[in-house]
């Protein structure tokens, strides 16, 4: 291995263990320490991944082939900033409030959270020597142990935060053991360790889970079986109904796997996963989680009654916006979001909302979605459909990726994240290919943890615009396309 791989090596493993300690930072008052008025902490991984991917490239001087793929994803991308940048400048900051339009800003946004990604799966694909499946097995082992393990042993000894309470700086006064003594609500029960998000490293399990499973199978040791126990329970504890059902679900789809495999191709079945999941399944209908998940009682809110017919005989302005704002409980919209965007800009917009179905209204994904929708048409742009209205809109996430992506970055933003679905499209034909060379219950597994990125990016958000679960995914998606060949490799050899 010369100097530059070494260095290469080296860094990228860095760069992984570091994800959820910065994590843990971005709680503290280190996230506001700067240089030229950056994030020291958000520079880390650019640093890293810029100079690593600078050595991927001297590394490949002599098959200049290999680097042409990013230089046209390089060029097309820098083209659609561009046009991008052009297109937000034109927003109206006479429509909603927060805006504040910086093409500096933005362009860093898309480079850091977007462009970055991509650099790293250059430097893992072209540096298959180096980064092969022991490397993606130890990283993954790694993150698990200091995710899983926190999360567990914090919870323990009460020194974990609550996971639906961002703002509550106190630690939990109640553990696994005794969650049963305390009368607050189940749903408040959960507990996140000292991560600054807990959707974030919930889509960060889920990625990580079939992996986790896969080295289960794969090596069948004693520590992997911990592994995969610690790692059900801290997506139990962690409280999502992402991480919580998701590692139920994933369970459930490895043992199917293994079924299918033990028909096809002869492989044992695995009985240890089926008991171990069954306890830690078991565990889920006691824990807050699940008795919050089970609760069936599913209430209607959308019941008309003297509200609104007063609210529809009043016609002046000034009265419906106050009329609105002294009921906001009964209309079900949270005050958040007339903080968001405030009713006296958009009366006739408000008393819609406030008289239509109330279930939507207390749906927070709707009522975002609403909102945003009804920014871009008073903008009344047809170039934001293809080129979004920009991260520095300042809006709510939607807590749906490509939703949220839409808004921001339009249509012709699918070239953000397009390497990563090329790939793994890539990978699934080479997968049909191949298909009597590559262990089926091994690639199942592993296309499973990207597959799962992607699918949780939809309905929980929190994967691509965002650092660690973005890294994550690309980590994924790495070990997918080295296993792919490496399974060819050794059937030929």
């Amino acid at each position: 291995m010369n100097k530059f791989k070494k260095i290469i090596s080296t860094s990228i493993t860095v760069l992984f263990i570091l994800l959820p300690i910065i994590d843990c930072i971005r709680r503290t008052a280190i996230k506001d320490v700067d240089l030229f008025g950056f994030s020291i902490i958000e520079l880390i991984n650019l640093v890293i991944i810029s100079y690593t991917t600078l050595l991927t490239i001297i590394n490949l001087k002599n098959n200049k082939k290999e680097i042409v793929p990013l230089i046209v994803y390089t060029i097309i991308l820098f083209i659609y900033i561009c046009l991008h940048n052009l297109n937000i400048l034109k927003l109206d900051p006479n429509i909603y409030f927060k805006s504040n339009i910086n093409i500096i800003t933005e362009t860093y946004y898309i480079l850091r959270v977007y462009y970055m990604p991509i650099l790293l799966l250059f430097v893992l694909v072209k540096n298959k020597d180096i980064f092969n499946t022991n490397f993606y097995k130890k990283i993954t082992k790694t993150l698990i142990c200091i995710i899983c393990v926190s999360i567990v042993l914090l919870n323990i000894f009460k020194l974990s935060y609550a996971t639906y309470a961002a703002t509550n700086e106190e630690f939990v006064k109640y553990n696994i053991f005794d969650f049963y003594k305390s009368e607050e609500s189940t749903k408040l029960l959960s507990t996140r360790g000292w991560f600054d998000s807990a959707n974030e490293i919930s889509a960060i399990l889920m990625i990580l889970f079939p992996i986790n499973i896969y080295m289960l199978f794969k090596e069948n040791k004693k520590s992997n079986l911990f592994m995969y126990i610690i790692q059900f329970l801290a997506m139990i504890i962690l409280g999502t109904r992402t991480s919580a059902l998701g590692a139920i679900l994933i369970t459930i789809v490895a043992i199917l796997i293994n079924i299918f495999s033990k028909i096809i191709k002869q492989n044992k079945i695995n009985f240890k996963l089926i008991i171990c999941g069954l306890l830690c399944t078991i565990y889920f209908f006691i824990s807050p989680i699940g008795i919050y998940l089970l609760d069936y009682s599913i209430p209607n809110y959308n019941i008309k009654d003297e509200h609104n017919d007063n609210l529809n005989n009043i016609t002046d302005d000034i009265e419906i916006s106050n009329y609105i704002i002294n009921h906001l409980y009964e209309f079900r919209i949270d005050e958040a979001f007339i903080k968001l965007y405030p009713i006296e800009q958009d009366i006739t917009f408000w008393k819609t909302l406030a008289l239509r179905d109330r279930n939507l209204n207390n749906n927070s994904r709707v009522m975002k979605t609403t909102i945003i929708e009804r920014i871009k048409t008073r903008n009344n742009n047809k170039n934001d459909n293809l080129l979004g209205m920009g991260y520095t809109l300042n809006f709510m996430d939607l807590e749906r990726d490509y939703v949220y992506q839409y808004y921001l970055f339009g249509i012709l933003g699918i070239i953000l994240i397009i390497p990563q679905i090329l790939l793994l499209i890539k990978s699934g034909f080479t997968i049909l290919r191949n298909i009597k060379r590559i262990n089926i219950l091994e690639i199942l597994l592993i296309t499973m943890a990207p597959l799962v990125g992607l699918v949780a990016a939809y309905y929980s958000g929190h994967v691509f615009g965002w650092v660690s679960p973005s890294y994550i995914l690309i980590l994924s998606l790495a070990l997918l396309n080295n296993k792919c060949k490496e399974g060819i490799l050794v059937y030929e050899k």
